[in-house]
């Protein structure tokens, strides 16, 4: 079990980074463009903070559980990730993106189950 909560830490990891780095980095993409122009003027600040929780949340699954420094980190992280995943599903919705909420409805359940794992079966 722990091997499979550990693959799981690092896929949510690599995506937290990945997705912080489309949100925050290439926002002048047409894709992106098009999703802020539907949220409005308050989305670009709302898209810097929510890329940089996501590089503190993909840096909390993995290290304090690598390093054995406070290893509860990891399973809060966890369920904050998952938590964040399920709000941004409305947002996706709100920008029309529709194909973007069923990563977001596994991504969520992944990170669910990671911190259920940690807690629980792992800990």
């Amino acid at each position: 079990m722990n091997i499979v909560l550990w693959a799981i830490q690092g896929i949510l990891a690599i995506k937290c980074v990945t997705t912080a780095f489309s949100h925050a980095l290439r926002q002048d993409g047409e894709k992106m463009r098009a999703g802020i122009q539907r949220m409005g003027a308050g989305s670009v600040p709302l898209l810097f903070a929510v890329s940089a929780l996501l590089v503190l949340n993909g840096v909390a699954l993995v290290l304090p559980r690598a390093l054995g420094v406070a290893p509860w980190l990891t399973p809060l992280a966890a369920a904050l990730l998952g938590l964040g995943f399920l709000i941004s599903i409305p947002l996706h919705r709100q920008c029309r993106e529709n194909p973007n909420l069923i990563p977001g409805i596994v991504l969520a359940l992944l990170a669910g189950f990671l911190a259920y794992g940690r807690w629980m079966l792992a800990p």
